[in-house]
């Protein structure tokens, strides 16, 4: 499977590469001072207004400590931001090397010099895991 890798902390997470749009080095993030945490805000991509989410709290680990790049990816009620440590980059998942327990992931995979846990896009942005 074709993945777009991405960095958030030290841990190597992935989104199917046909729910990611671009990647975004350098992209000013305007806060929404009364959003719940896992918002970091706005962003304008080419005259588009996408939510940024700390993808960091999206999967329980805690917010990121910096925001290199921003992943912008489609889901179901449209574009959305996922924040990451590092700027992404495509590869091949190897095989399914086991299960994972957390919410919005769908499994570990090998990936080339390690594992990477792949993202299930539409349960990691539920309301449920935004609102907090």
């Amino acid at each position: 499977m074709r993945a777009l890798l991405l960095r958030v902390g030290e841990d190597s997470y992935a989104v199917p590469i046909e729910a990611a749009r671009e990647v975004l080095a350098a992209t000013t993030v305007t806060s929404l001072p009364t959003a719940p945490p896992s918002v970091l805000g706005l962003c304008n991509v080419r005259g588009e207004i996408i939510p940024v989410f700390d993808t960091g709290m999206l999967l329980g680990l805690g917010p990121l400590a910096s925001t290199e790049a921003v992943a912008i990816i489609e889901t179901a009620v449209g574009p959305a931001g996922l924040a990451t440590s590092a700027t992404g980059e495509a590869v091949d998942l190897g095989e399914q090397v086991g299960h994972t327990d957390g919410a919005g992931t769908a499994g570990a995979f090998a990936v080339e010099g390690g594992l990477a846990v792949l993202i299930d896009v539409e349960g990691l942005l539920t309301p449920a895991r935004v609102a907090t």
